[in-house]
């Protein structure tokens, strides 16, 4: 009996133990599922083991959302496991519609032989420069790098794609599944043993995607930034070991000695670091740039961003800064001001110079033009015909040498002209100019049309020039032409206007187009037709002062069309005919 009570006690006593057991596990679920703990340390035969949480690679799941590149994880025969935002961006197509094809779906046909090679090479580095092929036709040029990652018999392949054209600040949009762990301890131990592994590949993943971007990157764990980390670029830029601490407010900062952080000239306390200053003040810095200068003398020029971390509560937990090396374009640029400002003075000095010369050859040749006629009106009666006939060779070529001085001193003024930008009423402007040139031309009547010219924004006076010049060369050149047709349309692209002055003259062949426009060139002689070649140099000229672009088109005796393009003004809708 008393055995018997004794077991009855002891299965009640057993009852308790498990009721609290139960209990207990209850309210470690609990705690789970509501996000309360981040980890689990579970009795093994083997001993303690503690399992992480997914959240433990928070840090690394909000450098890869900030990265301006493109991440993309693939199986080894090629499938796409994981897009971050920045490449689905590349591509144009949704990350939903990317995971699961192929990559050679995005890659250029041309390529993909380039691609293949690189990808089957053993090497974990190394990069190339490819095409991607997007869903809306365009190709963006970017510069791939790889990393593999191996656990098993699983093997993958990251890789980081960079934006060549333009550094563009895009957030990385990183995907993270949670794993929901089950009621039953048994089953509970098994999804965190699942999460354990999943969690390491992620961060195995999303530490190679950081250490094959050539960006450097900081990260500071706690708001005071007694501990940063990097990735290889940042310990690379540092000149430290890749354990070391690059705290320069942290402890064991004496190994960072070696360098000084300056900021527009002037250098910066360890607390007023850009990282330091936003993990304590929570403000971004975007676009920020420092400069580094290194005991060797060497100096570097960085340009990034910086965001601050919170934790789940919301609270400040530190700093990610991202910073790409822009020495080289920061002194390749300081490189084109030093080469326009010599380019200019250069200019200069050769528009004085033509303008100098173009003075100093008037009196030689007033004088000529002067004794000639001096000699022609006091001789003239005493002089052979042949005698009066050079005269009048010398004297109308000194009238061609100052219709050429005049040219050339019109065509040097033009860099010194005072450019005012209005709104031209092309239409008006262009039936002005037309009545002058048919008043010099009354023993030919071209036929004219002008179809639809709307205003523009420009100088009225130099654009006056360039029409004068167009139209008098259309009448010119199709003088021998009955009837003579000339014609000036345009249309609209975009947010400027297409002109074309167009007429049924002799035309010019194409292979010599690209002379049309230099100073002094002429594709006809002077016996054919007159002129200096320096019309047409001084339209080049004005139009490209208004921002615009010209060039010309032609079939040999069939005519010629110019065009010029100009910032588009308030539309205009009149058509006439003269």
């Amino acid at each position: 009996m008393n055995d018997s009570r004794k077991n009855r006690q002891q299965l009640l006593d057993d009852l308790q133990e498990l009721r609290e057991r139960m209990a207990e596990s209850e309210e470690t679920l609990r705690a789970i599922l509501s996000g309360e703990v981040d980890g689990l340390v579970v009795k093994t035969p083997e001993g303690d083991s503690v399992f992480t949480l997914s959240g433990a690679d928070h840090p690394y799941r909000i450098m890869v959302e900030t990265m301006n590149e493109g991440a993309v994880t693939l199986a080894a025969d090629g499938t796409i496991l994981f897009c971050n935002q920045g490449f689905a961006d590349m591509v144009a197509t949704p990350p939903e519609n990317i995971t699961g094809n192929s990559i050679y779906r995005f890659i250029k046909t041309v390529q993909r032989t380039l691609f293949e090679d690189f990808i089957q090479r053993a090497s974990k580095g190394g990069r190339i420069e490819i095409s991607l092929l997007a869903a809306d036709g365009t190709c963006p040029a970017v510069l791939l790098s790889k990393s593999f990652l191996r656990d098993g018999t699983l093997g993958s392949i990251c890789l980081l794609a960079s934006d060549v054209t333009e550094l563009r600040e895009a957030q990385q949009a990183l995907q993270e599944s949670h794993c929901l762990l089950e009621v039953r301890v048994e089953e509970r131990t098994q999804d965190l043993q699942a999460t354990k592994v999943l969690t390491q590949m992620q961060a195995m993943r999303l530490q190679a995607t950081l250490d094959a971007t050539p960006a450097i990157i900081w990260i500071a764990h706690d708001r005071h930034c007694r501990e940063i980390t990097g990735n290889h670029a940042a310990y690379q830029f540092s000149r430290a070991e890749e354990s070391a601490n690059l705290s320069k407010t942290g402890p064991g900062k004496e190994h960072l000695t070696h360098y000084r952080v300056f900021k527009d000239g002037s250098e910066l306390l360890p607390e007023d670091m850009p990282i330091q200053r936003v993990a304590l003040s929570g403000e971004p810095l975007w676009n920020h740039s420092v400069d580094f200068l290194f005991d060797d003398g060497t100096t570097r020029s960085l340009l990034g961003n910086v965001i601050p971390m919170r934790d789940d509560q919301g609270e400040l937990s530190g700093a990610i800064a991202a910073f790409i090396d822009v020495t080289e374009h920061a002194r390749a640029e300081e490189a084109l001001k030093k080469k326009a400002a010599e380019l200019t003075a250069a200019n200069k000095e050769l528009e004085s110079f033509s303008y100098s010369v173009s003075h100093d050859l008037r009196t030689p040749l007033r004088a000529i033009d002067g004794f000639s006629r001096m000699l022609e009106r006091k001789y003239a009666a005493t002089l052979e015909k042949d005698a009066l006939e050079k005269l009048n060779v010398i004297r109308a070529n000194t009238r061609k040498m100052d219709q050429f001085i005049n040219d050339l001193l019109a065509f040097s003024r033009l860099s010194r002209t005072a450019m005012s930008s209005a709104e031209v009423d092309m239409q008006n402007l262009i039936e002005t100019i037309w009545t002058e040139i048919k008043n010099d031309n009354l023993d030919r009547q071209p036929v004219f049309k002008i179809n639809g010219l709307p205003s523009v924004l420009g100088d009225s006076s130099l654009l006056s020039h360039v029409l004068t010049n167009l139209l008098s060369n259309a009448v010119k050149f199709s003088r021998h032409r009955t009837p003579a047709v000339i014609e000036v349309t345009c249309h609209r692209e975009d947010n400027e206007v297409v002109f074309c002055v167009k007429d049924n003259g002799v035309g010019f062949d194409m292979q010599y187009a690209d002379k049309l426009f230099g100073v002094f060139q002429r594709l006809h002689t002077a016996d054919e037709f007159e002129g200096t070649g320096v019309g047409l140099a001084i339209v080049k000229r004005i139009i490209h002062r208004h921002g615009g672009r010209v060039w010309a088109e032609s079939i040999l005796n069939e005519g010629a069309s110019f065009y010029f393009t100009l910032p588009a003004g308030q539309k205009k809708t009149v058509v006439s005919s003269q």
